[in-house]
């Protein structure tokens, strides 16, 4: 895992435009074969565009992280502290993670795909942790049931079941496993 040629950095607002298209590009590779690209496009044009990545990145109550190579964005997450699930839809097996006060969600976590198995999403998963651990205890996700490459690397780093959530995709309803764990 030698990582010379990346780095992690907080986001500022001129890579809003570079991290949206990142968004657009890898969102569609994390959602089952199965889903309607209209419902793929649908989430894309309404969830990850420049003006949403540009709030973002100047809220307080959010982080944006990017992972560089050279000068080019290849991946990124975002980070919402103090985020409990919302409980609609969701089935929570972790009553922890549905407290007021403490909890942060890493809502989006994507890499180019030449950049995986390369070590790159560990090392950005490093940056995640430590950005979310200032007053907080824990950090949660939501990933598609069906993304068992994505579901392998979060247990790796310490997530386990905490529930389940319904997601909108466009007209789709997929179901996400709810991911857990403690920071600190």
């Amino acid at each position: 895992m030698f990582h010379d040629h990346v780095r992690v950095d907080v986001a500022a607002a001129k890579d809003a435009a570079e991290v949206s298209r990142v968004a657009a590009i890898t969102f569609p590779l994390a959602c089952p074969a199965a889903m309607p690209s209209a419902d793929m496009a649908a989430f894309v044009d309404q969830h990850l565009t420049k003006d949403n990545f540009s709030r973002y990145i100047a809220s307080e109550q959010h982080r944006v992280l990017v992972l560089r190579e050279a000068s080019s964005i290849v991946g990124y997450a975002l980070i919402a502290l103090d985020s409990p699930p919302e409980p609609r839809g969701a089935t929570l097996d972790d009553p922890a993670i549905s407290e007021a006060t403490g909890t942060t969600e890493l809502s989006k976590f994507y890499l180019l795909p030449n950049h995986h198995g390369r070590g790159h999403a560990t090392l950005l998963m490093r940056h995640v942790l430590a950005a979310a651990r200032a007053g907080q205890q824990r950090i949660w996700l939501g990933v598609n049931q069906q993304n068992h490459r994505a579901q392998s690397f979060y247990q790796r780093n310490g997530f386990t079941q905490a529930g389940t959530r319904d997601f909108p995709v466009g007209a789709s309803i997929e179901r996400d496993l709810l991911l857990a764990r403690p920071l600190g």
